[in-house]
């Protein structure tokens, strides 16, 4: 169960959508979609399903129905808890660590993603080339932390949509990647259906797919699951 758990709280991380959607140019106030993402790491295999549904203000509600029920609560002050509906039990998460899992879903919503965030988050551009219909940069870490091993990222660009990032440590050596592929176009923004993830440990790799699907904008997001409210009854639990 606490494996399980564990597991949950690290997909669900990696698909938080980050507050900033109402300074988006693409006219996009709500937005629903499903989603699938499946994770393989040690021997070990896991998948969520379920449904998010986020607001322009910075509210998201994510419904998890397989393989067990869960609804995950954020809001724009990056505050999360995770409800549990058949035990009536929540779990709070901290801000820092909402903070240090930034999901690429908000880079391209609201259509950022020139740079992916790199710039605001302390790197800066040492090397730009092409290859045919490729765009290649790479970054370094404006300053050294001893919390982040990631001293530079490769950023590639095909037609201007990122399809792929690599992150490097001091030694450059890849610590993790990241593919975007898959791509559709919502109300003029092109958003990339599929992520996969791989980040590479000393004995193994984790690898996270995610996908999305059956996109409703606007007026077609019209689902309670928006107003929804966790009862003022539920029990904290810890982790």
């Amino acid at each position: 169960m606490k494996k399980f758990t564990n597991l949950l709280v690290n997909l669900i991380i990696l698909i938080v959508i980050l507050p900033g959607l109402s300074n988006a140019q693409s006219g996009i106030q709500k937005i629903s979609a499903h989603i699938f993402t499946r994770q393989a790491e040690n021997g070990y295999k896991a998948s969520l399903e379920g449904d998010i549904y986020y607001s322009a203000n910075g509210d998201m509600i994510s419904y998890f129905s397989s393989p067990k029920n869960y609804i995950v609560v954020t809001n724009s002050k990056g505050e999360m808890r995770i409800y549990n509906p058949q035990e009536n039990t929540v779990i709070q998460l901290q801000n820092n660590l909402l903070s240090s899992n930034i999901t690429p879903f908000y880079y391209f919503l609201s259509g950022k993603t020139e740079d992916m965030g790199l710039r605001q988050a302390g790197y800066h551009v040492i090397e730009t080339k092409f290859d045919k219909t490729l765009k290649i940069t790479l970054w370094k870490a404006s300053h050294i932390s001893d919390k982040d091993p990631i001293r530079y990222v490769k950023l590639v660009h095909e037609r201007n949509n990122p399809i792929y990032m690599d992150y490097e440590n001091a030694g450059k050596n890849v610590i993790r990647k990241v593919y975007y592929y898959n791509y559709i176009n919502l109300s003029g923004i092109d958003f990339p259906r599929t992520f996969t993830e791989i980040l590479y440990q000393k004995k193994d790799s984790v690898i996270t797919k995610t996908a999305y699907s059956e996109f409703k904008i606007n007026n077609q997001a019209n689902n309670s699951m928006f107003e929804f409210k966790i009862p003022s009854n539920a029990k904290l639990v810890t982790q």
